[in-house]
């Protein structure tokens, strides 16, 4: 006598027609439902997890708890709305393939969502934060941060390069003809001290044409870079306190002070990721560029990643090649190290020219040879655009290298603004004083 399991096999060797009609029934339910589930499932957790409305926490607390109901009683729900006594028994939908596609959607949906909802939830703030740097408009970012759920959420669909390949396509090269064919930015670092030493008229792609010229009539035009005064508080507490200042444009500024001084909460609502109290325009009528302290690399490659900063290759490969990341290029970006991360997200920032330049800690995750290297890009990229800069560092060296002019922050205070070098070898408040005995070493 046959067994259930021999009979199944049979069944199947056979290509029995009911059984092949069975399996065709379930399949088009599942593929079905599982569309439909993140057709509905993938926006809903985008918005729950990324926006922010009256009634947000209500739904989440409703789609988790939907998340968890049993199919049983899904199930029970169904057949007591279908049924001959149920409000929709006209439709006559019970025990059809419709009614059980609709069921699966109803149980899929709610954890489609609740998934994209944790992963928006935690990539958000920092995809935000990130395309405002850029200058990215509403459009680009809810693209981009559609794009970082459904890869985070689906990573293993990703796309896995080997590190192996490493330096062998498009490895960077020290040579001296390299050196030579740098699309026109020359120049050498000497002693933190950048000196120009050739400016070609036309850059290789065609695409910057000439930047200098551009910006020194706009310096003409915007010799001052007014910072109205604002606050900031948070949870009852101000945690940055800012007088008016005007900021000379094409100069460069240092913003220094100890953890918790208001350093990067200035950065933030200089570059608009935040608004001070009152809701007033700090600082308009200028482009802005914005390195968050911490870097983050969108789910594609090197290479994309700074497309998205400008869609100029040539451009890109400059500035890869100049902080030593070229032959990373093709790799997944989430994948690099801290420090390969911070190289790429400078280079993606500097992708466009701006008027004002904003980085906060950005060579903090750096070895001291990528440091070198940024410094030396960060020089070359203000004396080819003349753009004003404003870094937030803990650095004192790094502040000597790289600005001319400092301002001292402690507990979100300006405390005293004034030269570089002279805040640092003689600072008149002993506030000043105590941080570089801290951190002047």
């Amino acid at each position: 006598m046959q067994t259930a399991f021999e009979k199944a096999i049979e069944l199947m060797i056979t290509t029995d027609p009911e059984l092949l009609n069975i399996l065709g029934v379930t399949a088009k339910m599942s593929l079905s439902s599982s569309l439909i589930a993140l057709l509905l499932g993938v926006p809903l957790g985008l918005l729950l997890g990324a926006a922010s409305f009256r009634g947000r926490g209500l739904l989440v607390v409703l789609n988790r708890t939907l998340m968890g109901m049993p199919p049983v009683v899904c199930g029970l729900i169904f057949y007591l709305f279908f049924s001959g006594v149920g409000p929709f028994r006209g439709a006559e939908l019970l025990f059809t393939v419709e009614i059980m596609i609709i069921a699966q959607v109803v149980l899929i949906t709610p954890i489609v969502a609740g998934s994209m909802e944790t992963y928006a939830s935690s990539v958000a703030p920092a995809v935000r934060e990130n395309a405002c740097g850029l200058g990215l408009g509403k459009g680009k970012t809810f693209a981009l941060l559609l794009n970082e759920c459904v890869f985070g959420v689906s990573s293993g669909i990703c796309t896995r390069h080997s590190r192996g390949r490493r330096g062998v396509d498009g490895g960077r090269s020290d040579s001296v003809e390299n050196e030579r064919h740098d699309d026109g930015y020359h120049g050498v670092y000497e002693q933190g001290q950048f000196l120009k030493r050739h400016c070609s008229r036309h850059y290789t792609s065609g695409a910057v044409v000439c930047r200098e010229h551009r910006f020194v009539a706009a310096a003409k035009e915007i010799e001052q870079m007014k910072i109205s005064a604002f606050t900031k508080t948070y949870g009852g507490r101000t945690v940055l306190d800012m007088p008016e200042t005007e900021l000379e444009h094409g100069a460069s500024y240092a913003v220094i002070g100890a953890n918790g001084s208001g350093k990067s909460t200035l950065a933030r609502i200089l570059a608009g990721v935040e608004k001070p109290d009152g809701g007033k325009t700090v600082i308009s009528g200028i482009t802005v560029g914005y390195m968050p302290q911490k870097s983050y690399a969108f789910r594609m490659t090197v290479m994309r990643n700074l497309l998205v900063g400008a869609n100029d290759e040539e451009r890109a490969r400059y500035l890869m090649r100049k902080l030593g990341i070229e032959h990373l290029a093709s790799e997944p970006a989430h994948k690099l190290s801290g420090g390969e991360t911070a190289r790429m997200a400078l280079a993606r920032l500097l992708m466009r020219d701006r008027q004002l330049l904003i980085v906060d800690e950005p060579t903090a995750a750096m070895d001291m040879e990528s440091v070198t290297l940024a410094e030396r890009l960060l020089a070359e990229y203000r004396e080819k655009t003349g753009c004003t800069l404003l870094l937030a560092t803990h650095s004192l060296r790094q502040a000597e290298r790289l600005t001319e002019k400092t301002l001292f922050f402690d507990f979100g205070k300006l405390v005293e603004f004034g030269p570089t070098q002279q805040i640092i070898t003689q600072p008149s408040c002993e506030q000043t004083r105590r941080f570089i005995e801290l951190y002047g070493s």
